[in-house]
């Protein structure tokens, strides 16, 4: 892109005041860069101001430093001052925009027209080659037409042959058959036609690339010779400034002249005061009667008119040298001038001249192409109207042959498809009978195994009585299988919720709103075992079974008489308070009375389970079990509701109380194991390491080993302690737990 020089010009200081003139910003700038043709723009030369209407101009501070290979001084900080007649560069030329010819010309399938031409010319005899001249420019025909193969001839109508005798006409075989040889000339004509078409088309396409390429190299010349000069005109920019720079050094050595004179009249005035106080000295001497001898005086005397004749002198020189000195600017400055704008205006006129005739070259190629192109565009006009029957019938019969093939692909899609229902209709009969038949064997097999668990059942229930002295569990399993199963059932439960909403009432500490929506899930989890924690092992060693009521405070109380009967009244502490268990990590028998006492809670449980929902048949310690899962189980309801957006179904209400059924089983499992059974769960902000107990909801195979602090406790960790007879106090974690970290959240 061009950029001009930013100077701002006007007229001479004089007693006429005149207009202001300043340039575009599209004019040339130091730079020598090149506009694009759409912002060059010219100026007649008339409009230019003259030299002598130049005003002064303030140019742009000159730069401090100069090149290294530069053998001149360093210049010195740029100072503005007004400098008379300065150059004006030539304004930028407009270009003409590129010429823009249609690629293509659509030719229709029928070309009449051009085909009634050839014939014309084979049946005058002058043939095609007479329509190869070079027509005159402007004119609106095609100058040259390409050569062209041999153009066959095409009789049109019947044929004139007479078969039999009597000049009759022949059978309607001959007939059919002068159609279909009229039929096939009539698309062997068609086809040369459009042979011909495409060759001319080629011909006019290369023709007019030809024109644009000669017209691109032609503009890439101007621009180039316009850059030279845009680059010259940067060095007389340059010249000016070193003329500016000159004239700066002039004045600042006429600032030193006057420097030097001023201390010279300084120097006369200390000399004059020095004279005047040796006249008074004098004058008091002569008063006193000490005056001084005549030579004195006259030294005085003499040095006095020395130093006013070197003053005199020198004042004399220092104006000879500033007139000299003047007079020598002003004629190098007139020369400059001068050179620049002689230079100036022939570069003008010759860049003027030479984008005139650019022009005026443009202007008649662009006529000559417009004329053609209304030309072809008639011609394809008359030959799209005189095909239009042709095209019409064509396309009839193209519909016609789509129709027949549409009906024909539609049928054998039908068959295709009834085929393919028949085989999906076997396959289908097949997986079924072979469905059932699986089926059939897992509920035989289902059957077999139920009536095996009873009979397990059935004879520890069976030990159980007989045998109260022995250490046994009520039930089948291990609290480990039981606790992992709780846990995949409350994962599942939170992941069928659905779209989840948390509010403040749920998420004191604002967990989710840090953990985005990520971490909504986790919480609602959290808050499911934290439910379970508070129903049914709020107590370890089984003793939170019966929740945190009337049946919790008859149990712990259980415990405590216990406790006073085996170790004395001071044993005895608040029922409001957790009892001591100490006793159980290391005293068997303290571990053989609780495993008895939860044994008998857990038969007394299963007993009544087995009247179903009955319950009114429920009495005692089995009906405080049955309250505290009620309880338990409508305060996870009430969670769970309040989070999810949707409301729970009767499937995930079932999925609910077989999860509290679970765990208000393990929790009387605990404390029916011979070893001591419990729950750890960490508390927000306590230090944990990861990988012995817990683990990390994010990453459970990384930071093994690492201390982390805890943000949220997901689910409690299972421990195991001892073996209920010779081992109290060894510590097993059989299930760990899952925590939220602070910095992963």
């Amino acid at each position: 892109m061009v950029h001009s020089a930013m100077f701002n010009f006007g007229t001479k200081k004089s007693t006429k005041t005149s207009k202001r003139t300043s340039l575009p910003s599209s004019r040339i700038s130091g730079s020598g860069l090149l506009a694009p043709r759409s912002s060059l723009d010219l100026k007649p030369i008339s409009e230019t101001p003259p030299l002598q209407q130049i005003n002064d101009c303030e140019l742009p501070p000159a730069p401090t430093q100069r090149s290294k290979d530069d053998p001149r001084d360093p210049l010195p900080p740029s100072k503005s001052y007004k400098i008379p007649d300065v150059i004006r560069l030539p304004e930028v030329i407009q270009l003409p925009q590129s010429i823009t010819v249609p690629d293509t010309i659509n030719i229709q399938a029928s070309t009449i027209k051009l085909a009634d031409f050839l014939r014309k010319g084979e049946s005058s005899g002058t043939g095609i080659d007479q329509s190869n001249q070079m027509a005159p420019e402007g004119t609106g025909t095609i100058r040259s037409l390409p050569e062209l193969p041999p153009t066959p001839i095409f009789h049109h109508g019947r044929s004139n042959n007479r078969r039999g005798d009597g000049g009759s006409l022949g059978t309607g075989n001959s007939v059919k058959s002068d159609d279909e040889r009229i039929l096939r000339e009539q698309r062997d004509e068609l086809s040369y036609l459009h042979y011909t078409m495409a060759k001319m088309q080629d011909e006019h396409r290369k023709e007019l690339a030809a024109k644009d390429a000669k017209g691109k190299e032609e503009c890439d010349k101007l621009e180039q010779r316009l850059q030279e000069s845009y680059a010259m005109g940067s060095r007389l920019k340059d010249e000016c400034r070193w003329l500016r720079h000159d004239c700066e050094t002039m004045q600042e050595k006429v600032v030193d002249l006057e420097n030097r004179t001023a201390a010279l009249l300084e120097e006369s005035k200390h000399l004059k005061r020095a004279l005047d106080q040796s006249e008074t000295e004098r004058r008091r001497l002569v008063e006193n009667g000490k005056a001084e001898s005549n030579e004195r005086e006259t030294s005085l005397q003499a040095m006095k008119a020395e130093f006013e004749t070197r003053h005199q002198m020198e004042m004399a020189r220092m104006e000879n040298r500033r007139r000299d000195m003047e007079k020598e600017f002003a004629q190098r400055r007139e020369k400059e001038l001068a050179d620049t704008e002689t230079k100036r205006r022939d570069m003008e006129f010759q860049f003027r001249a030479q984008h005139n005739a650019i022009l005026a070259e443009r202007s008649r190629e662009q006529d000559s192409f417009r004329r053609k192109l209304e030309t072809v565009t008639a011609e394809l006009q008359a030959t799209k109207e005189s095909h239009k029957d042709k095209l019409q019938k064509q396309q009839i019969d193209h519909e016609k042959d789509m129709q027949q093939r549409e009906n024909k692909h539609r049928m054998e899609l039908d068959r295709k498809e009834a085929y393919f229902q028949d085989s999906m209709a076997g396959l289908q009969a097949h997986h079924q009978q072979k469905l059932e038949e699986v089926t059939r064997g897992l509920r035989e097999e289902g059957h077999r195994n139920q009536e095996g668990w009873t009979k397990i059942v059935r004879d520890l229930e069976n030990a159980l009585v007989e045998k109260p002295d022995d250490i046994l569990l009520a039930a089948g399993g291990n609290v480990k299988d039981r606790y992992l199963k709780i846990k995949l059932h409350i994962n599942t439960i939170v992941f069928n919720l659905g779209p989840i909403r948390i509010d403040e009432s749920v998420d004191h500490t604002g967990f989710a709103r840090r953990a985005g929506s990520q971490g909504e899930r986790v919480l609602v989890e959290s808050l499911f075992w934290a439910k379970i924690m508070d129903g049914f092992f709020s107590a370890h060693f089984g003793f939170g079974a019966l929740g945190s009521g009337d049946g919790a405070a008859k149990l712990l109380n259980l415990y405590r008489n216990w406790h006073s009967l085996m170790d004395g009244e001071a044993a005895v502490s608040s029922l409001t308070e957790q009892p001591d268990f100490g006793p159980l990590y290391h005293e068997k028998c303290a571990n053989i009375w609780r495993s008895a006492t939860f044994q008998c809670i857990l038969s007394a449980t299963a007993a009544a389970d087995k009247n179903g929902a009955n319950y009114q048949a429920a009495v005692g310690v089995a009906k405080m079990v049955r309250d505290n899962r009620a309880k338990v189980q409508q305060e996870i309801l009430s969670v769970l509701n309040r989070v999810s957006v949707g409301g729970l179904g009767d499937e995930l209400e079932g999925r609910v109380a077989a999860v509290v059924r679970e765990a208000s089983e393990l929790s009387l499992l605990f404390g029916a194991h011979k070893s001591l059974v419990c729950f750890g769960i960490p508390q927000r902000g306590e230090a944990v390491e990861i990988g012995a107990h817990f683990v990390s909801f994010y990453d459970e195979d990384e930071n093994q080993g690492k201390v982390e602090t805890v943000e949220l406790a997901v689910s409690p960790a299972l421990f195991i302690i001892g073996d209920g007879k010779t081992d109290l106090t060894r510590v097993f974690c059989e299930g760990k737990g899952v925590i939220v970290p602070v910095e992963s959240n």
